[in-house]
Order: C-alpha cells, then structure tokens, then sequence
C-alpha cells in the first residue's frame, strides 16, 4: 500500500496529469451514476426538440431533433464508450502479450511465423479493416470490439516481443532456466512482470484509440443501434450540423475531454514508470 500511494503520488505530483486523473475519475462516476440520475434512460422524449444548452435548466444540455435529452445521452453514452474502449484494449492486451511474449521468449522459427502475422495485420489499414469487418457482419459492440481488438494487437504484440527479447537473456532468466523452472513459468513469473510498464502505458493510449475508432464508426452509421454512445450522438447530429451544432458538440467536447485525459495519463504513467525517460526527456 505504501508503495501504490508513493507511486500515485508520483504520478500526480504533475499538475496535468491530476487534472485528467479527476477528468477520468469523473467520467466513471457518470458511468456508474447514469441509471440514478437519468433512470427514465436516454431514448425518452422528454421536452420539445432542438432546445439549446443553457436554456432550459432541467435540460442544461439541451435536447435533440426528437426532444430527447442529451445530458442523459451522455450520462449513458459514458457507460458504452469506456465498455467499448476498455474491453476491446484489453482484449487486444491479452492477444498482444500472448503473441509477443511466444515470439519473443522462444525466438528462431516462432519468432519469424508470428512476426509476419503482426507484420501482416500491421499492413493493413486500422480503420479500412474496423469499418469492412463491422460492415460484413452486424454492427454491434461485441463486433466493433472485436474490430477495434483486431486492429490494436499488433502494436501490444511488437512491444511485448522487443520487451521478451531484451529480457529473456538477463542472469535473473538464465537462473530460472538452470534451476529447472518451465518456459510458461519463467514467461509468467520472470519476464512478464519486468516488462508491463511500456505496455500499461501504451494500454491507456489504446483505450483512447478505441474510444475514437468506435465514434467515427457511429459518425458512418456503423454503430450499434440499440445502445447510446457518444459517437452515436454524434452520428444522429451529423445531418444537424448548421441548425443544431450543439447536437455534435456537446458529446463531441466529452470525447475531446475523456481522449486527451486518457493521453495525458499515459505520459505520466510512463514518467511514473519510467523516472529516467523523464530525466532524459529533461
């Protein structure tokens, strides 16, 4: 415990980085508190259309085209956004290390095979391959967490190898290994936890990627109909721009807010993580 809030400390000894930290912090009680301050949900009709932010104090977000109001829009949205960008980075998190730590740890033949897998998936573009894989199958949030997985493996993979690779002949691995330890055992126990800072850090770039990826799917109508996000808000505004901008905007600024905090984080977890990269960025 000591140890946790010496690093927290750390970590928001940097003004920013508290900043998107309470940023992100609000985000989530939002997410969790949009049932009880919004329960009528976000599809209700509940005043005349087009009223905008600031006019109407019981709906200081304004409402839409169908009188629906786009404070709770955003309540719920925050729920589906975060579930779409966290579940499809961790999902890419697992592939990645698998992937990495096998090509990485054992090297020769393995190696080269899943390296021209990543090199593969790697040549083919991120958001080409998330708008065609969503639009062969059903758009959805399993599907587009599936498509947004797919897309950000690779880079999780290729990290996780070159840390596999700089790790695996270290005297501390080369002990394991003479004192009998199994290949899953010394990856698992050795290797794997002296490799997880950059991957932690590019992990909470990646949930931002993700948010970003399935708001630009929703902005083309290849979102999940049935639930409310903030891309889908922006999606349902798009035919709204010059009449009703504050349609796109509103959820537009909490992508902006949430996806620069999210960045922001990232930097300082790898100062955190990393002190000398800090002192040599300096």
């Amino acid at each position: 415990m000591a140890r946790f809030l010496k690093f927290l400390g750390r970590l928001c000894s940097n003004i920013p980085v508290a900043v998107a930290v309470f940023v992100l912090l609000l985000t989530l009680i939002i997410a969790f508190s949009a049932s009880i301050v919004f329960p009528e949900g976000p599809w209700m009709m509940v005043a005349k259309p087009f009223i905008p932010p600031g006019v109407d104090m019981n709906h200081p977000l304004g409402t839409d085209m169908l009188g629906r109001d786009l404070a709770a829009g955003i309540f719920h949205g925050s729920r589906v956004s975060l579930l779409i960008g966290t579940t499809s980075t961790l999902s890419a998190v697992v592939v990645g290390l698998i992937v990495g730590s096998l090509a990485g740890y054992y090297g020769g033949l393995i190696d080269n095979i899943l390296s021209r897998v990543i090199d593969l998936f790697q040549t083919i573009p991120p958001f080409v391959f998330a708008v065609v894989f969503v639009s062969i199958f059903e758009p959805s949030i399993f599907v587009i967490v599936i498509a947004i997985a797919l897309i950000s493996w690779p880079t999780i993979a290729r990290l996780s190898r070159g840390e596999f690779i700089s790790l695996r002949d270290r005297e501390f691995v080369q002990a394991s290994v003479a004192i009998g330890m199994s290949p899953l055992r010394i990856i698992a126990t050795q290797i794997l936890p002296n490799s997880l800072s950059p991957i932690i850090v590019t992990a909470s770039v990646t949930v931002a990627y993700a948010i970003l990826i399935e708001s630009a799917l929703a902005f083309l109508g290849l979102g999940d109909p049935n639930v409310m996000s903030w891309g889908s808000m922006i999606g349902a505004g798009r035919d709204m721009l010059r009449n009703a901008t504050y349609m796109t905007a509103v959820p537009g600024i909490a992508i902006v807010l949430v996806v620069l905090s999210l960045t922001i984080v990232g930097e300082g977890l790898n100062d955190a993580l990393n002190p000398r990269n800090k002192g040599r960025s300096t």
